[in-house]
């Protein structure tokens, strides 16, 4: 396993793995998934709002993130 710190870059991967985690979870409405959306942009722009991990299997494949705000 390979954790790794989430930069401007990562933010689609980001996303797009949490989307999959909300859908599978929750029906979240257009306006919570917007909130985060802009939660995340601003998360990975600012480094003292906190910090998003994404973590890879063996092979490199996404498997899943660690967000942690401040």
């Amino acid at each position: 396993m390979i954790i790794k710190i989430a930069t401007q870059n990562d933010e689609e991967k980001l996303l797009a793995i949490m989307q999959e985690s909300f859908e599978g979870e929750t029906d979240p409405s257009a306006d919570e998934w917007r909130e985060t959306t802009t939660a995340i942009h601003t998360l990975l722009r600012d480094p003292q709002a906190g910090e998003a991990n994404l973590i890879f299997d063996d092979e490199g494949d996404l498997i899943g993130y660690i967000i942690m705000f401040r």
